[in-house]
């Protein structure tokens, strides 16, 4: 499962469409939660966590969160990772680790920079989009 972004007038290719993974898409949300609200953007994430159409209308709110998201610590790391305290797998395997688990452990919710700077690619030319 994951989510399928469409652009809603997109000026080019890089406009048109962008997916991330269930496990990407968590924390990609988190980023623009928190600049959305670092910035007073005043812009909406509700129902962004599911798949029902839900987005940005108009491109001049998918610059100012591209903006936002560009000044976000994330683009200054190789990766964000979202800490989930039960969403747990052992360190270095990807494997999910239960709940008896004593070794080491890490968060299986992150995004790559690479991708969090397409979702910005992508927003500057998106024209508003849908998430689906």
């Amino acid at each position: 499962m994951g989510m399928d972004i469409e652009g809603r007038n997109p000026a080019n290719e890089d406009g048109k469409y962008i997916r991330f993974n269930v496990w990407s898409w968590r924390p990609m949300l988190q980023i623009c939660r928190e600049v959305i609200e670092e910035h007073s953007l005043g812009l909406s994430t509700k129902w962004w966590d599911s798949n029902d159409g839900e987005g940005l209308t108009t491109q001049e709110d998918c610059n100012k969160l591209a903006d936002a998201i560009e000044k976000h610590k994330a683009m200054t790391a190789k990766q964000f990772v979202l800490e989930h305290p039960t969403c747990r797998v052992k360190k270095g395997t990807g494997v999910f680790a239960s709940s008896d688990y004593k070794g080491e452990t890490e968060s299986a919710y992150s995004v790559s920079l690479d991708h969090i700077k397409e979702f910005v690619v992508f927003l500057r030319n998106c024209g508003g989009f849908k998430i689906f």
